[in-house]
């Protein structure tokens, strides 16, 4: 079985800022005011992609976001 990861559901802030077109520190404004929906992991903060395309006027369209890895189960 492969796991299509092409709209990862979570988001650094990183890829965040590059889809909302805005700088990190902004990014890290929409957290802390609760615009964007967003939780720690460690040190690092997880963004929810759908809350990302929320803002974009798109929910019912997730936003395009280059990956670099598809998971697979090994049985191919």
């Amino acid at each position: 079985m492969r796991a299509n990861l092409s709209r990862p559901l979570l988001l650094t802030v990183t890829e965040a800022s590059r889809a909302l077109r805005l700088e990190r520190y902004k990014v890290y404004i929409l957290i802390e005011e609760n615009i964007v929906e967003a939780f720690k992991v460690g040190r690092h903060w997880r963004i929810r992609a759908g809350s990302v395309a929320g803002l974009l006027g798109a929910s019912d369209v997730e936003p395009k976001f280059e990956t670099k890895f598809e998971v697979t189960d090994g049985n191919k």
